[in-house]
């Protein structure tokens, strides 16, 4: 005669109600944090970019006065650009550190720090390339930068529209801390 052992209905309820609870701390920890809304994300996340406004608008200053320049004299690009690439390295630590809670503003944030970023590799380009006095270089660095702040317009852009949808009044385009930079064959007004 074989024996058979009987199910002990206690002992498996125990071990299933403690796998249930494991896995359920498990799948709360991996969880992205829901605390925050889009809306009071969205309204972080403005504040802290009219912190970083005065930053911002002093780097497009000195770009613009070399803008108006055309990039022609190599002394001003230089004394006006160089200061500007520690300027920005520092600027886009300080945008590193800000985390958005929630995935649509973090991808926003994303694409503004690759912005500020592509404008730091283009200004270092226009420096060195009127330092050598590689007038190929500065006009491809000057196009570089050009894009790299249509780029941050575009974020811009892209974070009202957000904002629309979440219903929230954000900053107009007169108010953002970025002027759209003129396209190629504009000037910038005097």
């Amino acid at each position: 005669m074989i024996p058979v052992i009987a199910p002990m209905p206690s002992l498996s309820r125990k071990v299933w109600f403690f796998l249930s609870l494991l896995c359920w701390v498990l799948w709360s920890a991996c969880s992205p944090p829901q605390e925050s809304s889009i809306q009071d994300d969205i309204t972080r996340y403005l504040e802290k970019k009219q912190d970083w406004s005065l930053t911002e608008n002093r780097m497009n200053t000195a770009i613009e006065t070399v803008r108006r320049d055309h990039f022609v004299h190599d002394e001003l690009t230089i004394n006006v650009l160089r200061p500007l690439i520690g300027m920005s390295q520092n600027h886009i630590r300080e945008l590193e550190i800000y985390q958005p809670q929630t995935l649509q503003v973090s991808d926003i944030h994303r694409e503004y720090i690759e912005g500020w970023r592509a404008q730091q590799f283009a200004i270092a380009a226009a420096v060195d390339a009127a330092e050598r006095g590689d007038y190929v270089q500065l006009s491809s660095a000057s196009n570089e930068l050009l894009q790299a702040q249509q780029a941050v317009t575009t974020t811009n852009a892209n974070l009202q529209q957000l904002a629309d949808k979440a219903g929230l009044l954000a900053p107009g385009p007169a108010e953002q801390t970025q002027a759209a930079p003129p396209t190629s064959g504009e000037s910038l007004p005097e």
